[in-house]
């Protein structure tokens, strides 16, 4: 019973965190869409990922 209850309250408090940082997230879209920074915040979020990606491929040849 008791790791029901711990169960259903660390879900509950992901659940609450994953809000947070969906509403942080939509606000800070709100914000950076506006003006140049919309066309550079994609370019650098693909760069890190191309760059994680050959990052990993180096790492693991």
């Amino acid at each position: 019973m008791q790791f029901l209850i711990l169960g259903v309250a660390v879900n509950l408090v992901f659940s609450l965190a994953d809000l947070a940082a969906v509403g942080l997230a939509s606000a800070a879209l709100s914000r950076f869409s506006a003006g140049r920074a919309g066309w550079v915040i994609p370019k650098a979020c693909g760069s890190i990922l191309i760059g994680l990606g050959v990052a990993l491929a180096g790492h693991h040849a």
